[in-house]
């Protein structure tokens, strides 16, 4: 994916965001009746990482990616991704830590 122009795809959360991280823009078409593909699509969109239609329609992503440019925010966030699970798990170990109860 890192050396293509642009993303053709049913709405999958997974290649969906691995265009997003590359700056790539999608034109996602939902499959029929798959609700969390047709939420993933809106909010791809709204995000800026490209287009959704309920049909194939290759001018629509052309016209998408001559008008926007590739985010580097999302880049950014899933970049931190690491230390934020390990700062979270953490933060949880410590917090549910009970204390020693004296031995009798």
């Amino acid at each position: 994916m890192a050396r293509c122009r642009g993303l053709v795809c049913t709405a999958g959360f997974e290649s969906v965001c691995e265009a997003m991280y590359l700056g790539k823009p999608a034109l996602m078409v939902p499959v029929e009746g798959h609700f969390e593909q047709f939420c993933n699509a809106i909010d791809a969109e709204q995000c800026g990482a490209g287009v959704h239609a309920d049909h194939f329609d290759f001018d629509a992503l052309l016209s998408h990616s001559r008008t926007t440019g590739g985010s580097s925010r999302f880049r950014t966030w899933a970049d931190c991704a690491p230390d934020l699970f390990v700062n979270e798990i953490e933060r949880a170990v410590t917090s549910s830590a009970s204390p020693s109860l004296p031995v009798s």
